[in-house]
């Protein structure tokens, strides 16, 4: 039998009251390894000897080190209702009680009814005494929930939050994402921090639509907030600082507005371009610099984490008030010394670019001249998302996420750190330096900890003195117990919880003494400038789409403002682009207008350098064609010269829908194929809005056509474009077809490599995502009905009633040679054309890279059954032009040789029917004006009530369509017969 541990012999004294002894044998565990469990029982035993100081203290540091801990979260909210901090002790005592014996549970049912004036569980009443002299109402706001287990950042948030709650603020927490919500928001509100997560509004500019019960203007009305810290990164584009800051001075005008920086984005983006040496990434860095000082300069205080941080920001402007937040470190005083060491380790957050960066250097160039001297040691990679393909070395060892960083570093030896970018405070080395690991970094790895060379740490910023100090100490026990004894030292100096108390106790009396800035209704941050200008970026379907469409947005106002002579002005919105990219700017003709535009912004500055790189970069971005097209297109004219004909003409008929056709051609200026390969032909069927005057003002990067007719219907329109294209080959989509930025590309490229002649190819053609909020139009966007990608499979060939002409290419030598579209057929020209080309022997390929979306969400059932009758009359001018065609319906098969008896037959059927199908066209009707997104949520025998619905849709919807099809069909017909030509069409080819 084993031996018992001092935790368990001490609560064996607990239970037999010998309480001096237990309380030694406790303290000289935890000297050996702090738990929540042993700090409990440590207060306990303070709690009997009327210690209470001393409890608090001891609960406070359980529920620090796990949160999770009912008992010791209980046993503090009990010390807090006895001390008069009624608001965070009853918050406590609500949150945890479900999860007590019931004796406790009855105690705090009572506690909750005698202070029932105080139980506000949305935080807000008065408050006690005791708290209205301490405690402050604090909003903070972040870009997502604290991932505090994976990220040093936001384990640095966590000890802010925890101690904000210690010193007996209350403190509300806004997610802009919700992510992972169910493992990281308990945790919050068991601190007793209430929780708002997922901002619906201001999540749809990051390309997001996401639902919510909750407002950010009722927050901060009911809140009330004293202070309002964001904290403060770029890492999705936009600030939380630049989303929220104007609103919370607009709905709470009297709250300090506190931004807390965990970086210098701009230096930190800086050092990373002296490194990869890309234009881009300098523009990104100039650009994070002034949008960071933008939203220092309308914040009322800013708090940094380091004194070389404060200190760099002071130097560009000396007129902000910026005070330091130091983080905290828990030394381990027991960590194991270097006998029973063994190996290297590198921790790290691998979505960090910066420790990317380190860890492509360090098993690239450094850890093979380290392995050759050591053969016997290896490096042990811990943390999330690790690179494969840096990973294979010889010695690597990779461990990934761990939970307990403590349990799992306290094995090695040495802790390398090879950070070449970045700025702040690495928690990595702090967590190196706090459990006794000796610690190898670079001067950028030290900053932000008054770390010293030789003295409490080993610096080097070259491979091979780094790799040297590595092997040294390895190697090297006196050095290893000297520099593990003093960089612990350094770590309880320095980042004491004592010192972060006082601290924070001296910003929130200094934010206290401030008076806000007054909420200006014209400011407007940079970088938000365009939503105005073009409200799209924030509504644009499908949501992935709006960071294209901000992107050209920029591009636009960068325009105008060069218009207007600002070249300063254009810079800095053509530099907010380079947020979304990363490494070298796709060579695409969108970014060639991107460097031109700043080449000419550089240029009118004076910078004539930048300016002269920024044209460099502009012709870079004019390749012909991909690599793989390029091959291709080596074999007969891969140049184009000005003025020669296209690869590709785009064929758009339009008709009375501006709004829809702009959409259309703003994603056509995107194409990543070059403008002077590609031409547009917008074939106006004679609209009467403002069409005309919309195209005429319309400028565009690629060649664009627009030509006009009388009013015929889509097959003259198309028969018109078609005659108009230089182009070897047709794109034929609608005015509502919004194309992927490699539409173009995918459909040169499959002509090109698929190996026949007579192709035409077929792309997607997908409904957006807010389809979901109708039932017809979730039914359309997940069944073939209306549209037969659905259930085509990729490289497949098919036949004519696949020729659908919402996103379909072909040459254009075999549309001529068929004699084109029949201008006769006002609807439908697509389909008799597909008769006309199968006959001649084009198949149809599949190719589903070649995307586009339907802007087309307003289709009600009446929309339906109008379509139904339209296509009716379709079906006997296809039959009477193609006599051996054949239509399967639900109802019979319409054909050219039917009789008097056979369509009295349909009518018999019709009739037979007809109440029927009225029923349905109730049921189906009641959802036109229905949210259909609340049944997805909405549990059903099998799936959800959506699912349950979308049968019915299957169901009813083409009996209802074919009905009233058939119908218009029996109606015209007039017994006629029509010539011969022989083919079959099936229902597919009709619903468009």
């Amino acid at each position: 039998m084993q031996d018992k541990t001092k935790h368990q012999r001490a609560l064996d004294l607990i239970a037999a009251n010998r309480m001096p002894e237990a309380v030694k044998l406790l303290d000289l565990a935890l000297a050996e390894k702090e738990t929540s469990e042993l700090w409990n029982d440590w207060a306990t035993v303070k709690i009997v000897g009327d210690e209470v100081a001393e409890a608090r203290r001891g609960y406070e540091r359980a529920v620090e080190l796990n949160p999770e801990n009912a008992r010791a979260q209980f046993n503090l909210a009990l010390i807090l209702v006895a001390q008069g901090e009624l608001r965070r002790g009853l918050a406590l005592l609500r949150t945890f009680s479900a999860r007590l014996g019931k004796d406790e549970q009855a105690a705090v049912a009572s506690l909750l009814e005698q202070h029932k004036e105080h139980v506000d569980s949305a935080g807000g009443g008065e408050k006690t005494p005791a708290e209205k002299t301490t405690g402050r109402r604090v909003l903070l706001v972040h870009e997502a929930l604290p991932h505090f287990d994976r990220s040093g950042a936001d384990m640095r948030l966590m000890q802010v939050l925890r101690r904000l709650r210690a010193q007996g603020h209350e403190v509300t927490y806004i997610a802009r994402h919700a992510g992972e919500r169910g493992q990281y928001e308990p945790v919050l509100k068991e601190l007793g921090i209430a929780v708002f997560a997922g901002d619906a509004e201001r999540l749809r500019a990051l390309g997001m639509d996401i639902e919510t019960q909750w407002k950010l203007e009722d927050v901060l009305r009911a809140g009330r907030f004293d202070a309002a810290i964001f904290f403060h990164w770029f890492w999705s584009g936009i600030s939380v600082t630049e989303q929220y800051l104007d609103d919370v001075r607009r709905f709470s005008p009297s709250t300090r507005l506190i931004v807390l920086t965990d970086d210098r984005h701009g230096i930190r983006e800086w050092r990373a371009s002296q490194l990869s040496g890309l234009l881009c990434d300098g523009e990104r860095a100039l650009d994070f610099l002034e949008r960071e000082f933008e939203c220092y300069r309308a914040a009322d205080l800013v708090l940094a984490i380091s004194h070389d941080d404060r200190q760099g920001m002071l130097e560009l402007a000396p007129e902000l008030q910026i005070e330091l937040l130091p983080m905290t470190a828990e030394t381990n005083a027991r960590a194991p010394g270097p006998d029973s060491r063994r190996d290297f380790v590198f921790l790290a957050n691998y979505d960090n670019l910066a420790n990317r960066d380190a860890i492509a250097w360090l098993c690239e160039e450094i850890w093979p001249r380290i392995r050759k001297r050591l053969p016997e040691a290896n490096l042990h990679l811990v943390g999330n998302n690790i690179p494969a393909d840096l990973t294979s070395t010889e010695g690597v060892r990779v461990l990934g996420y761990v939970a307990d960083l403590e349990e799992a570093l306290k094995g090695f030896r040495v802790f390398l750190s090879p950070i070449r970018f970045g700025t702040g405070i690495k928690t990595k080395n702090l967590m190196a330096l706090s459990q006794g690991i000796p610690l190898v970094t670079t001067t950028i790895g030290a900053e932000g900890m008054a770390l010293t060379d030789g003295e409490n740490v080993l610096i080097a910023d070259s491979t091979g003195p780094f790799c040297n100090k590595a092997v040294d100490l390895y190697k090297g026990s006196d050095l290893w117990l000297r520099l593990s004894g003093s960089g612990r030292r350094h770590i309880e100096t320095e980042f004491s919880v004592q010192r972060q108390d006082a601290r924070i106790s001296e910003i929130m009396k200094k934010a206290e003494g401030i008076v806000p800035q007054p909420f200006d209704p014209e400011h407007r941050f940079s970088f938000n400038l365009v939503e105005e200008f073009h409200p799209q970026a924030l509504t644009a379907q499908p949501p992935d789409s709006r960071y294209v469409l901000r992107a050209l947005a920029y591009l636009e106002l960068a325009e105008r403002l060069l218009e207007m002579e600002k070249p300063s002005e254009a810079r800095r919105q053509l530099r907010h682009i380079f947020s979304y990219v990363r490494g070298q700017v796709p060579r695409t003709p969108f970014f060639a207008r991107v460097f031109s535009m700043l080449e000419r912004c550089y240029r009118e500055l004076g910078e004539s350098e930048s300016s002269a790189r920024c044209g460099q970069e502009a012709r870079l971005c004019l390749p012909e064609l991909n690599p793989a097209l390029r091959r291709e297109a080596t074999k007969s004219k891969s140049v184009r010269a000005a003025g020669s004909a296209p690869a590709i003409s785009v064929i758009v008929p339009t008709f009375n829908r501006r709004e829809k056709l702009e959409r259309c051609l703003r994603a056509l200026t995107l194409q990543s194929l070059p403008a002077q390969d590609f031409e547009v032909i917008v074939a106006d069927d004679g609209s009467a809005d403002d069409t005309r005057s919309f195209l005429q003002s319309l400028r565009t990067p690629f060649r664009l056509h627009c030509l006009r007719q009388n009013n015929q219907g889509a097959g003259a329109a198309r028969r018109m474009g078609v005659e108009r294209a230089r182009g070897e080959y047709l794109l034929l989509i609608n005015d509502d077809t919004i194309a992927h930025i490699d539409l173009l590309r995918e459909h040169l490229f499959k002509h090109r490599t698929g190996g026949e002649k007579n192709l035409a190819v077929l792309g997607t053609f997908e409904y957006e995502s807010g389809a979901r909020e109708r039932a017809l139009m979730w039914f359309l966007s997940t069944d073939p009905f209306m549209f037969p990608q659905l259930r085509m499979q990729a490289g497949t060939t098919y036949s004519a009633p696949h020729f659908v002409t919402c996103n379909l290419s072909i040459a254009r030598d075999a549309v001529l040679k068929c004699g084109s579209f029949d201008s006769s057929f006002r609807l439908g020209e697509d389909s008799e054309l597909g008769l006309r080309l199968a006959k001649a022997g084009t198949n149809i390929v599949y190719h589903p890279a070649a995307r586009a979306w339907h802007d087309h969400l307003d289709m009600t059932m009446a929309d339906m059954i109008g379509r139904a009758r339209a296509y009716g009359s379709v079906y006997l001018q296809l039959l009477r032009k193609h006599p051996h065609l054949e239509v399967p319906t639900l109802f019979g098969t319409l054909r050219s040789g039917l009789t008097v008896a056979d369509i009295e037959q349909f009518r018999t059927i019709l009739a037979a029917r007809r109440s029927e199908v009225e029923e349905s066209v109730k049921a189906l009707e009641q959802y036109d004006s229905i949210d259909f997104r609340k049944y997805f949520d909405m549990p059903a025998k099998q799936g959800s009530a959506a699912d349950m619905i979308a049968v019915l849709f299957s169901r009813a919807v083409p009996q209802v369509y074919w009905f009233y099809l058939v119908e218009t069909f029996c109606s015209l017909w007039s017994g006629q017969s029509a010539p011969t030509p022989a083919t079959e069409l099936s229902s597919a080819g009709a619903r468009r």
